[in-house]
């Protein structure tokens, strides 16, 4: 594990409140708990903690999600030694209460992005988290699906790309019933932060089938269908999001169990998540 160096630490500031557009307050606190510190590299350290008993709690600290800042082109990002990707998490929670949302991420730095992008959007009660999964790691099915059967929202919140829409639908065979999260411009939650008047994402716009399969197998959840039909539903979503058609029988069972479904999605009565990015605002970390 990295020690951390005081003598870095301004560097690794200004780069994540500089060039990452963070505010202060936040990258301040997080340094203050312990959660991010520097090394003798100038990485950003992010420190990855075990879930105490499905609480969403931190238990000990078992890893580290390292990103690199010294210099104009430092694109290295990995894991300490010894860091293993579903063992443990970098995460933030913001506000009081039961947790009421859990929104996946790709990076740390991702997550920060969000919980500062979702402040507006967060309602005066309840926890939201915001957990790093770093690239393609695992996730903490057995307390995520106890936030989904307390009829509580997760949504994979991962980049408007072919490889976050792959792991997205990952997450969904392994946690059935969540949704989909992306920012209505670029690809991912940073970029709005950084270029906040950036224009939509073009892959995202030339697939408008993705939302329809979201919308499929929530419904097909709670339709109660077979692990194997949910499934099958992965698999047809993954082809489309590589740029193959929907076929006609998948667009038929989806047509089919859409009609059968509407009138228990009404009765499950949850709103599409959606998070207005181009609207900044003010940051409280209250978690």
């Amino acid at each position: 594990m990295p020690a951390p160096n005081e003598h870095r630490w301004a560097g690794v500031h200004e780069y994540l409140v500089e060039t990452r557009k963070l505010p202060s307050v936040l990258v301040d606190r997080l340094h203050e708990r312990g959660l991010i510190f520097a090394d003798d590299h100038q990485n950003a350290v992010f420190l990855r903690h075990k879930l105490q008993a499905q609480t969403w709690r931190r238990g000990e600290v078992i890893g580290a999600s390292l990103r690199g800042t010294w210099g104009e082109e430092n694109h290295f990002h990995g894991l300490a030694p010894g860091s293993a990707r579903d063992q443990g998490w970098f995460w933030i929670g913001t506000g009081q209460g039961p947790v009421q949302r859990v929104l996946l991420v790709e990076s740390p730095i991702d997550a920060m992005s969000l919980a500062v992008l979702d402040r507006a959007q967060r309602g005066p009660e309840g926890v939201s988290i915001y957990l790093s999964t770093d690239g393609f790691g695992g996730v903490p099915t057995e307390a995520l699906k106890t936030v989904l059967w307390s009829g509580e929202l997760v949504a994979a919140a991962f980049d408007a790309d072919v490889a976050g829409e792959t792991m997205a639908w990952r997450v969904a065979q392994q946690v059935p019933g969540i949704e989909r999260l992306t920012p209505n411009q670029g690809k991912g939650w940073n970029e709005v932060l950084v270029c906040p008047e950036s224009m939509g994402n073009s892959w995202q716009q030339g697939r408008p089938e993705l939302g329809q399969l979201w919308r499929w197998h929530g419904t097909a959840v709670v339709l109660g269908r077979p692990e194997g039909y949910l499934g099958r539903i992965t698999e047809v979503a993954r082809e489309v999001a590589k740029g193959d058609p929907l076929s006609e029988k998948a667009t038929a069972a989806m047509q089919r169990d859409l009609g059968s479904g509407s009138n228990s999605l009404i009765q499950k009565g949850r709103a599409s998540v959606s998070i207005q990015t181009n609207q900044k605002s003010r940051f409280d970390l209250g978690r």
